[in-house]
C-alpha cells in the first residue's frame, strides 16, 4: 500500500512538472484615468446562524469593548440572522411558549442583539420561521409579534427573509 502511494505521488509530481514548464511571465497594463465600477460601502455582510441566539449571547457580553471594536470594523454593512435554524426559532416575549422542536428567542437576547447592531453601525437582516404552520399554511402570528415588538422598541431592519429556502 505504501508503494502504491509513492507511485501516485510521483505520477502527480510528473504532471505538475509538465504544467509548470509552460508558465511564462505576462505584463498587464491597468488604465487609471477613469473608474469602471464602484462598490457600495454596504458591500460587507456577515451571517450569524439563528442557532447561535439559542445560547451563545448569554455567554458573550455584547457590550464588551473588544466585541464592539470587532463589530465596528465590519461597518458599514449587514448582519444577517439566518440559516436553516431560523426555521426553528420562535420569538418569546412572555417565556410561556411551548416550542416542541422549536427554540425560544427570549426578549432579552433580542434586545441585546439589537443594541449591539445599533452600537456597531451594522444593518440587521432577520430570517423568520417559515415552519410555524396551521396545517399546510404558514402561521404569521409569531412573526407579527416579533415585528410589532421591534417596531415598538424602534428597532429597524434592512431586510426580512421568510424561512431559509426549504420550499
Amino acid at each position: 500500500m505504501f508503494q502504491d502511494m509513492i507511485i501516485l505521488c510521483l505520477i502527480g509530481l510528473a504532471s505538475i512538472q509538465q504544467f509548470t514548464a509552460s508558465l511564462r511571465t505576462e505584463h498587464i497594463r491597468v488604465k487609471t484615468d477613469h473608474v469602471l465600477q464602484l462598490i457600495d460601502d454596504m458591500f460587507v455582510g456577515v451571517t450569524i446562524a439563528g442557532s447561535q441566539l439559542r445560547s451563545n449571547l448569554k455567554y458573550h457580553n455584547v457590550s464588551s469593548p473588544k466585541l464592539l471594536a470587532l463589530g465596528k470594523a465590519l461597518a458599514p454593512g449587514y448582519l444577517r440572522i439566518g440559516g436553516s435554524s431560523v426555521d426553528a426559532m420562535v420569538f418569546d416575549p412572555t417565556h410561556n411558549i411551548a416550542t416542541g422542536q422549536q427554540f425560544q428567542l427570549p426578549v432579552n437576547t433580542w434586545d441585546d442583539l439589537n443594541m449591539y447592531v445599533h452600537k456597531i453601525g451594522l444593518k440587521l437582516v432577520i430570517g423568520l420561521n417559515l415552519m410555524l404552520r396551521d396545517g399546510t399554511k404558514w402561521n404569521p402570528s409569531n412573526a407579527k409579534q416579533l415585528l410589532k415588538y421591534s417596531s415598538d422598541k424602534g428597532y429597524t431592519f434592512a431586510g426580512i427573509e421568510l424561512g431559509n429556502g426549504r420550499f
